[in-house]
């Protein structure tokens, strides 16, 4: 438990509060410190003043702190009520579900950790040239690195993954999970 570090992986948002509760009542305090302490002495006021500027300054700190973990613990919540059961994949098939699908993300597990890759496209409407809706621009990630041709793409991510099967975590498209593959 770190009181003025961001704590990742807080499962509890009992420290967040306490955090921002203690904050706000220091803060209060700093700007109502003439009327709880009355100072008389020049040397006293200035003293207090600085004080009360790094006060609240860490106060405000330990506010924003919070903040930010109540949103990475939303972020962690909402992709864990995201994430289906564990598919094991081959690279083939995974390489085959990537090229025909236009707009794809796909979470995947890499040597301990999560690695995110998928398809981006733009997608424009009919005109006089065009009749249909289609989608253009097919290029290909893994976390922020893009490809524009496929056999780039595979052959980096070969390259990361080193193996010919993958668990998939997550496969959705633009944050919304497709409940059947």
């Amino acid at each position: 438990m770190k009181f003025f570090k961001m704590n990742v992986g807080l499962t509890s948002i009992k420290l967040p509060l306490f955090r921002i509760l203690i904050s706000a009542i220091v803060l209060l305090l700093c700007f109502y410190r003439n009327r709880i302490i009355p100072q008389d002495n020049d040397v006293l006021v200035n003293i207090g003043t600085i004080v009360t500027y790094a006060l609240t300054a860490l106060g405000l700190y330990c506010i924003f702190i919070s903040i930010t973990e109540f949103m990475e613990m939303k972020k962690k919540s909402s992709i864990q009520t995201k994430t289906f059961e564990k598919r094991e994949w081959s690279l083939d098939k995974l390489f085959s579900f990537m090229e025909d699908a236009d707009v794809i993300d796909i979470l995947i597990e890499n040597a301990n950790s999560s690695l995110k890759i998928g398809t981006k496209s733009d997608y424009g409407k009919a005109t006089p040239f065009s009749l249909k809706d289609q989608f253009f621009d097919k290029c290909y990630y893994i976390e922020d690195s893009e490809y524009e041709n496929f056999d780039d793409f595979k052959k980096q991510f070969r390259a990361i993954v080193q193996s010919e099967v993958v668990v998939l975590l997550y496969v959705g498209i633009d944050d919304t999970p497709l409940d059947k593959l």
